[in-house]
């Protein structure tokens, strides 16, 4: 009798297993993915939702002094870039990593550093299943941040020719052109196997374009991206003889950050 009630408890047991090693292989097991996006969107959150105290706080560590972080201020510009597009993980509950470049300024003064984001999927299964036959269950992720540790910041723009302005990666510059005059600037990208964005935007959309070039390590790109991208970047804007322009500008990967139309901006 014994006997057959363990048979009949074994018979059970492996049938629960049976059923519910496919759905705990499927949420366990296997390599998992994580935006880097929504990484360096953890970073960059003060900037975009916290406190006065807890932005000033960030920009001023970027910085390596006190600096004050106004929302207010059209020139306020900010990034933050993941060095990797997907973060892998084995287990689904398992720590993954990315490193954040993480720039803030305004039009006075740029920095840029470079932060490693550990986080964990503290998320949940669906007691219910979305079906029965196999049984098939959802998991609601909730990445929770483990560490967040500075590593370092650039302390000193590359140089560039004469006449040529350096950029940060990820930095945006605005401003004014007057009309008939061009300026230009020179941008050091890594190479990371990410696509690189030129973003490019003038006022007065009805009027003359603002002409624009953009060039890698000395050969003409056209389109808004290079793939993949990295190396010395080289941009020229123009405006035309009839009329200034007001303009924004970045080279970056990825996208989480502001790079807002200076004061004055016509629609």
């Amino acid at each position: 009798m014994r006997v057959g009630k363990w048979v009949a408890r074994g018979v059970g047991l492996g049938l629960v297993a049976l059923l519910a090693y496919p759905q705990l292989s499927r949420i366990n097991w296997g390599y998992h993915e994580e935006s880097g996006q929504m990484m360096a969107g953890t970073v960059g959150d003060p900037f975009q939702s916290k406190g006065k105290e807890q932005a000033n706080a960030l920009a001023s560590e970027v910085c390596g002094g006190a600096v004050i972080f106004d929302r207010q201020d059209k020139s306020t510009r900010w990034v933050a870039m993941p060095e990797q597009a997907k973060a892998e993980h084995f287990f689904i509950n398992s720590k993954f990593s990315d490193i954040i470049w993480l720039g803030v300024g305004n039009k006075d003064r740029f920095c840029l550093a470079r932060y490693r984001l550990t986080m964990k999927d503290e998320g949940y299964v669906d007691p219910w299943p979305l079906q029965l036959f196999p049984p098939v269950f959802a998991w609601f992720p909730r990445p929770v941040t483990v560490e967040n540790r500075f590593i370092d910041r650039f302390t000193g723009r590359p140089k560039a020719p004469d006449g040529v302005r350096a950029l940060f990666p990820g930095e945006c510059v605005n401003g004014e052109i007057v009309k008939g005059e061009s300026l230009r600037f020179q941008v050091e990208m890594p190479h990371l196997g990410q696509k690189v964005e030129f973003l490019c935007d003038w006022d007065h959309r009805d009027g003359p374009p603002l002409a624009s070039e953009w060039r890698r390590n000395g050969q003409v790109l056209t389109g808004e991206y290079d793939e993949p991208g990295g190396g010395t970047y080289e941009v020229t804007l123009r405006a035309p003889t009839t009329e200034a322009k007001r303009f924004r500008m970045s080279l970056y990967w990825g996208w989480e950050g502001v790079c807002l139309c200076p004061d004055g901006w016509i629609y």
